[in-house]
């Protein structure tokens, strides 16, 4: 899936990745960012491009108290859902 964001929203995107704890880069413009605070926690792979951000693989997450940790459960089919949760996130804000 694709979002068409432009450059100052993958710049912010960028600069959140870059700052939080729950992101790893994977390659020069490839990040695995966790967004775990949301009301329904996902994970993202996010590949940066010129015109805006491909997502390889978006899973909302479960979470299991036994197992303290957390699991993917279903697949995020709907660019509409990654764009809401990097809102609700602040990655995408000035």
């Amino acid at each position: 899936m694709y979002l068409s964001l432009n450059a100052g929203q993958c710049a912010r995107l960028v600069a959140y990745c870059e700052h939080s704890e729950d992101c790893e880069r994977i390659s020069q413009n490839e990040l695995i960012l966790d967004l775990y605070g949301l009301s329904r926690p996902m994970t993202l792979d996010l590949v940066i491009e010129t015109n805006g951000v491909r997502v390889d693989g978006a899973f909302f997450l479960g979470y299991d108290e036994e197992m303290d940790g957390y699991f993917l459960t279903d697949p995020v089919e709907n660019p509409a859902d990654v764009l809401r949760a990097l809102q609700e996130a602040g990655a995408l804000d000035a």
